[in-house]
């Protein structure tokens, strides 16, 4: 019996260890350069059928995080003193909706500080947080964040709140259409949070 249970001990570790390797040699394969970000900006409108489907609005704010997660860490490898650095920041300004410099800076920096220079989204999937006077839009998601070599390094489980508001009358291709905004990368309490599509 003590065998069996050294082998099967044996076994286990071996597959951790394969498991193991097998992450760390995970790159990223996605496009994220200079010339792939210079077309991200803010200008997409939706209309309200766009927006009638919960799967529409988890690929919407998966799309759009995706997007200012790469001019983020394009914006956080440079010197952030080039006018090309001037223009990833001003691309980045157009995802939020009040584009104060504390909001902005704090997400770069916690891009800076996990050394991330690709990001991946996936895992995304929307929330309502029902108050008295509002209710606010949230976003769950996984962050996996690779080095500037593209080789993994981790994940993060995060929420960011977003709104989407009527677009200007110049913006707009029908009567009514919106545009997407982050307002700020954190979430509500956890246990006043309805999934989409339910009620109170």
């Amino acid at each position: 019996m003590k065998r069996v249970y050294s082998i099967f001990n044996i076994v286990a570790v071996m597959l951790i260890l394969v498991i193991g390797l097998a992450a760390c040699k995970e790159k990223y394969k996605g496009k994220n350069s200079l010339e792939t970000v210079k077309y991200n900006n803010n200008t997409t409108t939706f209309s309200p059928i766009e927006l009638d489907s919960l799967q529409t609005i988890n690929n919407i704010t998966a799309l759009k995080l995706q997007e200012v997660y790469d001019l983020g860490t394009n914006y956080a490898a440079g010197n952030k003193d080039s006018d090309i650095d001037t223009t990833l920041y001003n691309q980045i300004q157009e995802y939020f909706e009040k584009p104060d410099s504390t909001t902005i800076m704090s997400f770069i920096k916690q891009l800076d500080s996990l050394k991330a220079r690709f990001v991946k989204i996936s895992d995304v999937s929307t929330s309502k947080y029902i108050s008295t006077k509002d209710t606010l839009d949230f976003a769950k998601y996984k962050m996996d964040y690779y080095d500037k070599e593209r080789k993994y390094i981790g994940y993060l489980n995060k929420e960011v709140q977003y709104v989407l508001k009527e677009a200007p009358a110049k913006e707009k291709k029908f009567k009514s259409e919106f545009k997407f905004y982050f307002v700020e990368f954190k979430g509500p309490p956890k246990k006043d949070s309805i999934p989409s599509g339910k009620t109170k």
